[in-house]
């Protein structure tokens, strides 16, 4: 958050302390009695220098003089002639830049002194009026030899190279980013973080110091003692409840809230309501799970409170579990785990749930029940984990157009490799499959056997649709037949023969119906918790910029009956597919073996080699490899087939608009004029001008071989210096520069490790909430007790701000800000 007036002064009366020794007036910290110089009005950042090749295997640093007065020094990068200085490499200063001038030169500019070791390459001077104007922009000042020096016999003029620069007025955020320090202004680290935003776990409240967690109360019945406190505004009433009071309590609004992000798309409320039949990870007598909660929502991390030697956790409305994320683009996923603390080893993981908030409705609270799995594939119980949600779109008709986009890349930094270890989990699960190794093999071979029977699956709707089995139900006459697909594959094939012109439009229809046949049947699926948004709702938003559905209610175990039959159903269709399939291949293997009999040809005269197979050997590498693009190419069809976000969506109205098109503009309009293009623009007499322009230069003729029939080169790389290649590799080194520049602000900020949190969610299995989920309308009324009220007037809000830097020289992160008052715990 900005600082207020008040506390900028104060920031300028300690810069002008700092800086008593390091500016002209020489003062001490103690010489009160005189008037200290103003604060630094210059900000300096040492971009980068090209082409210091007058040196072989140059080492560049730079020095910076105002007038004569050395006031900073870069570190030295080796060996590098395009050297790019960073904030790791102390890019960044603070100047003290006087508006007087007088007639010497150097006593009135800036001098930055390229040196190699100890010896001078060149410097660059910039007047100060010059230096005060500038607004930050990049700019290249040729590097020339200092003056004074003696020039060497028959030296020539050498092009030492181009300094680049940025200078601009500070502001209060650059002083803030600078240590209160007299060495120069070097920059620091932020501040201890606390509560949600103590993701590397430096400031955790410790057990109770109680040797009693549980007694008898005066009706006998069994109190635990509330964790981690007891509700600072009832403290008699809530330091010891029943289990049951503990779940009424939990199920109460928050009161604490922590708001994390800076996007503009929508908000998603989470709060971690309690958790139960934890596996316990911790040994020993009376010794249970100390769990906690984390969660990652684009470039976020928060946590929740430790809750000690417990295996159903609660956590309190008073306590750190409320989270109110502001994302920035709709299809972004929530990845949620539950780990063991520890305050020495690593957080031992217990089970991870990643959430898809697509097919949420708005003005909906949502109390889920997730049922967490360390191995997806692994039916063991580690327990489960009660979320209540909510999301609010700013416009949700933008949030769908929004689908249209790819979503950012978010990247997260930490401090520590034990609080990475917790984004790994979160993010991907307890297994790394972008390295080839025997975990990674089994998981993606487990993954294709699943796939295994949704290809049975999908040959026995094929069979359905070729055999004019299709049904469907009517409100009135029931189940009747209707094979609507098997009339649509007979009329696109119809006109594929007859109008083999109109194939592309063909091509096009028929991917956009499948993929809406397979939503509206996830439309309509018996279970509400696997249902999802309908096409008819998704275009009246775009449309109207509001769903045709209100606020929706779910009871528990609705659907439950028919949605386990249902599965049932595709089972023993599959099952039928994978039986008929492998009766054929062993009536194939037994004809097979019958003519091998019969044929003299095949009777062996030779010995034959024995040959053996480890998947321990030089293959594994070549083995992931394989699965790893067979998986990734299902992982990208299920995506969009399974319909649990908006890319199906997109992609139908995609295909269907391309149908419409190629409908409009038949294929044989669209090859003459491609036809016509052609000829026209290559084959006309005007290709002799184009020969003599751009040709001939690099291609000559058949009579000029003649003259000289030796073959010199195409003289290609002519090309690399024009100045369209020239304009394009600044392009790309700026790009690598900002790039480099921009990690370096991040490790500084945030921590030196980094993970890119994963755009797509690449289980194969999607998690789906329990039958015992609800929902409910959220009507925004403090009588909403039960469904996740949030009272912004009496809660205690605190920001967090998101990774996402901007700017440049000094990079800020866009702060989190709540409406009522609040504390910035980000730094």
């Amino acid at each position: 958050m900005a600082p207020t007036k008040n506390k900028e002064s104060n920031l300028e009366v300690e810069w002008k302390k700092a800086f008593r020794k390091i500016f002209f007036l020489g003062l001490d910290e103690d010489d009160d009695d005189k008037e200290p110089p103003t604060p630094p009005n210059v900000l300096m950042e040492v971009v980068s220098a090209r082409g210091l090749t007058s040196i072989p295997g140059v080492d560049p640093s730079c020095l910076i003089r105002v007038g004569n007065k050395e006031v900073h020094r870069t570190n030295t990068i080796w060996n590098d002639p395009d050297p790019i200085w960073t904030v790791k490499t102390k890019s960044l200063c603070l100047l003290w830049v006087p508006k007087d001038d007088n007639d010497d030169e150097e006593q009135c500019s800036v001098v930055v002194e390229v040196n190699h070791g100890n010896q001078c390459i060149g410097i660059v001077t910039i007047p100060f009026k010059e230096v005060l104007s500038k607004t930050g922009d990049r700019e290249e000042f040729p590097i020339r030899f200092k003056p004074g020096r003696k020039k060497k016999k028959d030296e020539e003029e050498k092009d030492l190279g181009t300094l680049a620069l940025r200078f601009r007025k500070p502001v209060s955020d650059d002083y803030q980013f600078f240590q209160h320090d007299h060495k120069h202004g070097e920059p620091h680290q932020s501040k201890k973080k606390a509560g949600a935003a103590d993701i590397d776990f430096k400031r955790v409240r410790g057990p109770s110091a109680s040797l009693f967690t549980s007694k008898r109360g005066k009706d006998g019945k069994l109190q635990y003692k509330t964790q981690p406190e007891a509700d600072p505004r009832r403290v008699e009433e809530t330091t010891w409840l029943t289990e049951d009071q503990l779940k009424e309590e939990a199920l109460k609004p928050s009161t604490k809230w922590t708001e994390a992000g800076y996007g503009e798309m929508g908000i998603v409320y989470v709060e971690i309501i309690g958790c139960d039949n934890l596996v316990n990870m911790d040994v020993g007598l009376n010794n249970f799970t100390d769990s906690f909660a984390a969660i990652i929502c684009e470039d976020n991390m928060v946590r929740t409170t430790v809750n000690y030697d417990c295996l159903n956790p609660r956590w309190m409305p008073w306590s750190d579990r409320a989270f109110s994320f502001k994302i920035g683009h709709p299809s972004s996923l929530i990845f949620l785990g539950v780990f063991d603390y520890d305050a020495l080893g690593n957080h031992d993981p217990i089970g991870r749930v990643v959430i898809n908030t697509s097919n949420f409705q708005s003005n909906t609270s949502y109390l889920l029940q997730y049922r967490l799995h360390n191995d997806i594939y692994n039916a063991d119980d580690r327990g489960t984990i009660a979320v209540r949600l909510r999301v609010e779109w700013k416009s949700e008709s933008d949030a769908v157009n929004k689908t249209l986009t790819l979503p950012p890349r978010y990247l997260i930094n930490v401090e520590t490799e034990k609080t990475l270890d917790v984004i790994r989990y979160l993010c991907r699960g307890p297994v790394n499959v972008s390295v080839a190794s025997l975990d990674s093999v089994k998981l993606y071979a487990k993954e294709l056997m699943e796939y295994g029977s949704v290809i049975c699956y999908v040959i026995d709707v094929m069979i359905g649709v070729w055999l004019w089995r299709g049904r469907t139900n009517v409100p009135i006459l029931g189940n009747i037949w209707c094979p609507m697909h098997s009339v649509f594959v007979f009329t696109a094939a119809v006109l594929a023969i007859e109008f083999p012109l109109m194939i592309p439009t063909i091509v096009f229809y028929s991917v956009a119906w499948i993929l809406l046949a397979i939503g509206y049947n996830s439309s309509i699926h018996p279970d509400p918790w696997q249902r999802c948004k309908s096409v008819g709702e998704l275009n009246m938003v775009r449309l109207t910029g509001r769903s045709i559905h209100g606020p929706i209610h779910i009871e528990p175990n609705v659907g439950v009956e028919e949605a386990v039959a249902l599965k049932k159903l595709d089972k023993v269709k599959a099952a039928r597919v994978k039986s008929f399939l492998l009766d054929l291949m062993k009536v194939g293997l037994k004809v097979r073996k019958i003519y091998k009999k019969a044929d003299v040809a095949n009777i062996a005269i030779t010995t034959e080699e024995s040959t053996s197979w480890s998947i321990l050997g030089n293959s594994l590498y070549y083995v992931h490899l394989m699965l790893y693009s067979m998986v990734t190419i299902l992982n990208t069809f299920r995506n969009f087939a399974n319909w649990k976000g908006y890319g199906a969506y997109s992609l139908s109205m995609q295909f269907v608009f391309m149908g419409t098109i190629f409908l409009v503009f038949p294929m044989q309009y669209v090859l003459l004029w491609t036809a016509r293009v052609v000829v026209w623009v290559l084959l006309g007499p005007w290709m002799k001008v184009i020969d003599i322009m751009y040709i001939h230069p690099i291609y000559r003729t058949r009579d000029e071989l003649k003259v000289d029939p030796e073959f010199h080169g195409t003289n290609l790389e002519s090309i690399l210096a024009s100045d369209s290649i020239q304009k394009m590799v600044r392009n790309d080194r700026l790009a690598g520069e900002d790039a480099i520049k921009l990690k370096d602000m991040r490790e500084h900020q945030f921590g030196k490790l980094s993970f890119r949190v994963p755009a797509v969610d690449t289980q194969s299995k999607p998690n789906i909430p329990l039958p015992s989920s609800t929902a409910q309308p959220y009507l925004g009324t403090k009588g909403d007790t039960t469904k996740g009220f949030v009272d912004v007037d009496n809660a205690t809000w605190c920001c967090i701000s998101g990774q996402n830097l901007t700017g440049t020289m000094v990079m800020h992160h866009l702060a989190a800000t709540h409406t009522t008052e609040s504390t910035d715990v980000s730094q």
